[in-house]
C-alpha cells in the first residue's frame, strides 16, 4: 500500500496536519526496513554461475547487481570480501560485478591490489559501476598486456 500526500505551497499547514495524523513527516519517504546482504547475494551468484564455465580455459564472469552499489559505504571492504569468492575457482580469471543507476556523478577509477573499481557517468544520465576482480590463483596464465586490455575495456567504453 502506498500513502502519499501532495499539496501546493500555500496548503502546507493542511499537508502537515494530514501527515501528523498518520505518523508521517512532510518531505520524507519511509517504509518498512529491509535487510538484504548484497555482498552475500553476489558471492552466491558467483558460486552458482561459475559452474557453467569450462575448466579448460580462463574465464571472465560478469554478474549484474545494481543493489550492491546502492549500499556501499566502503568499496575497498566490498572488494576484499568478494575477492575471496573469486579465488575459490581456478578456472575463473576475472570476476566483474556490474551495476548502473540514473544520475550524474564524478568519474572514479582506482585500484586495490590487482583489482579495479570504475565509476563513470554516461551522456544519457546513467552511472555505470564495475568492480573488476583479478583472480591471482587462476591456473591459466594470461599476459599482463591482455589483462590491461580487459581493464581498459571497462574504463573506456
Amino acid at each position: 500500500m502506498i500513502e502519499i500526500g501532495i499539496a501546493p505551497e500555500n496548503d502546507k499547514q493542511l499537508l502537515e496536519k494530514w501527515a501528523a495524523e498518520r505518523g508521517f513527516k512532510v518531505g520524507e519517504f519511509s517504509g518498512p526496513p529491509f535487510n538484504v546482504d548484497e555482498i552475500l547475494r553476489t558471492k552466491r551468484a558467483i558460486e552458482k554461475e561459475q559452474k557453467q564455465l569450462p575448466h579448460t580455459h580462463p574465464n571472465i564472469l560478469i554478474i549484474r547487481n545494481n543493489n550492491l552499489f546502492f549500499h556501499i559505504r566502503d568499496i575497498r571492504k566490498v572488494i576484499s570480501e568478494i575477492e575471496e569468492e573469486i579465488y575459490e575457482y581456478p578456472h575463473l580469471l576475472i570476476g566483474v560485478i556490474a551495476g548502473k543507476h540514473m544520475g550524474r556523478e564524478e568519474n572514479v577509477v582506482f585500484m586495490k591490489d590487482q583489482h579495479v573499481f570504475v565509476k563513470k557517468s554516461r551522456s544519457d544520465l546513467l552511472v555505470e559501476q564495475y568492480i573488476i576482480l583479478l583472480n591471482q590463483f587462476c591456473e591459466h596464465r594470461i599476459s599482463p598486456g591482455t589483462i590491461t586490455k580487459i581493464y581498459n575495456a571497462f574504463k573506456n567504453y
